[in-house]
């Protein structure tokens, strides 16, 4: 509130008020004041720290989504290249060797999704 607004409001009172409560009635008008102005600047600040929450969880959501589609891809991509090998084998003992190690590598990935997942839950925190 500038000064002059301040002597607006003064004088508005003085007919309204005696001379002696009039410091009291502007006192309050300017704590009034404050506390509006704190509160709107609180409101602006939990916005802001929302969005900033928002848009990084945002892109931790993003990462995981990336890392577990690449453990996957890479995955899928062994077991199709063990598949193949195992599919052109005829020796049932190797087959057999093959076909646990595709076991493996889905046993790996879910383990590697596992600590995808649980790393994004630390980051989170």
């Amino acid at each position: 509130m500038t000064q002059e607004a301040l002597n607006e409001v003064i004088l508005q009172m003085k007919p309204d008020l005696p001379p002696e409560k009039i410091p009291g009635a502007v006192e309050r008008l300017i704590a009034d004041k404050h506390d509006k102005e704190l509160q709107d600047l609180n409101l602006k600040h939990f916005e802001q720290k929302t969005m900033e929450l928002r848009e990084n969880m945002q892109t931790m959501m993003e990462e995981k989504v990336k890392r577990m589609q690449d453990a996957r891809q890479d995955a899928g991509t062994q077991k199709r290249g063990l598949q193949a090998i195992a599919d052109k084998e005829l020796d049932p003992s190797k087959k057999q060797t093959y076909l646990d190690k595709i076991e493996g590598v889905d046993k790996k990935l879910a383990k590697e999704l596992q600590d995808i997942e649980d790393d994004i839950t630390k980051q989170e925190s």
